[in-house]
Parts: structure tokens; C-alpha cells; sequence
């Protein structure tokens, strides 16, 4: 993979980067697309089945079709997460309906609320 130099002209010396990620050095990033009032992450608080989850009326209107949500891992391995692709939101009942079933149930609060995942 190509490499840059980050801080090459600034002065501040510089490590290399690969060409694909954004790096902000030494500043501050102000993302105006962020919706302050939606939650970047909430516990998966229920399941029908793999492929409807219920989050809660906040996140189910931020996350809209289209969008992708990672589930986090509930197992003991940290790569047993899953991404999914919002298909239908109900923001009145705070369910979402997934374009694809997840592979597996994931731990709600529902079945255990200490081991919830979070999305």
C-alpha cells in the first residue's frame, strides 16, 4: 500500500499513513452531519426472531433504511460481532426491521441485562 507523509510541510514532523484514512493532527474535527439528538450506540433491547430488533424509539428514528449497524460481540470472542442494514424503521416503537436476518439471537436485555449487546 502507498504511504504519505501526515505531517510533511507542517513543521510538526509526521509518521506515515495509508492513503485511505482521514487523520486530523494536532487539531479539531466538527462534524456537522452528526445528529446531536440521535445515539451513536444503544443496548439491543429485544428480538422477534434474527431479523426484527427492537432499540428504542430514539435510535429507531436516527437510524433510517439504509444504514449499517454493528452488533457487538456476545460471546467470549471479540469477532463474533455482526454488521447489519437497517430495512424498516418504526420510530413509534422503537423497532427495526433488518434487510438480512442476523446468522445467530443476540443477547438482549431482555434475556439478560448485564450481557446485553450494544448497536
Amino acid at each position: 500500500a502507498e504511504t504519505m507523509d501526515a505531517g510533511k510541510g507542517t513543521g510538526l514532523g509526521g509518521c506515515n499513513v495509508n492513503q485511505m484514512p482521514f487523520v486530523v493532527a494536532g487539531g479539531k474535527l466538527d462534524v456537522n452531519a452528526i445528529d446531536e439528538e440521535c445515539p451513536s450506540w444503544v443496548r439491543l433491547r429485544n428480538m422477534r426472531g434474527r431479523g426484527i430488533v427492537k432499540v428504542g424509539r430514539d435510535a429507531a428514528r436516527c437510524w433510517s433504511p439504509g444504514a449499517e449497524l454493528l452488533f457487538t460481540s456476545d460471546s467470549l470472542s471479540w469477532n463474533d460481532y455482526e454488521v447489519a442494514v437497517v430495512g424498516r424503521n418504526n420510530p413509534q416503537s422503537g423497532w427495526i426491521q433488518l434487510e438480512k436476518p442476523l446468522s445467530k439471537m443476540k443477547t438482549s436485555v431482555s434475556d439478560d441485562e448485564n450481557m446485553a449487546v450494544e448497536v
